[in-house]
This record gives C-alpha cells, structure tokens and sequence, in this order.
C-alpha cells in the first residue's frame, strides 16, 4: 500500500508539532520543528534502506527511526559518551517515546 507525501506530512506534523508554547502561554513557530519535519520527509524518500520500500509506511517508519538513532542532537554534559546518552534516550526516554509514536500512527488497524 502506498503511503502519500500528504501522509508523511501529516505524519511529520505531529511528531513534530509547527508551533510550542512559551512561558507566558503564547504559541510560537518552531524553526526546530519545521526543520526536523523536513529531514524525516527527506529520510522518507532518500534514507538507508527506503529505495526497496519507497513510499510505505514501512519508509516512514525507517525514517523516523534513523533521524532519532542518527540525526537527533543529544545533549551531554562533562564525562557523559554521546552514544551512551543517545542509546538511553532510543530506549527509555524522548527518542524512543518519538518512535513509539509513530508506530502507534503508522499501525495498520
């Protein structure tokens, strides 16, 4: 079954919701959300692996899961191994809860 470029985009959105709110309750653009979206749809059509399933949702899982494994910023502070916190993250924490759902989405029920 093809998935669409309106579908990844979808998707995208709310992985990656366009705005967040600030301290004071106001919604704002997010330039980090806009771009993130953008890298996985890039992932969609170009990431490793996605040429044998172009244009499923097997593509758009694979490329959420590569932006989380590969392309996520991590943040670490002294004597902490960036693979390390990464790997915590993929497992118990915001990368791992960002795959999650997208498979919860991409579900075929």
């Amino acid at each position: 079954m093809t998935y669409s470029e309106g579908q990844i985009t979808k998707l995208t959105q709310k992985l990656f919701p366009a705005t967040v709110e600030t301290e004071n309750g106001k919604l704002e653009p997010s330039v980090f959300a806009k771009k993130n979206r953008e890298r996985v749809i890039q992932l969609f059509h170009e990431g490793m692996g996605n040429e044998a399933v172009a244009n499923t949702r097997w593509a758009a899982f694979n490329a959420v899961t590569e932006w989380a494994s590969h392309e996520r910023s991590t943040v670490t502070f002294k004597g902490q191994d960036e693979n390390e916190v990464r790997m915590k993250s993929l497992m118990f924490g915001s990368a791992g809860n960002l795959i999650q759902q997208a498979y919860n989405a991409l579900v075929v029920k």
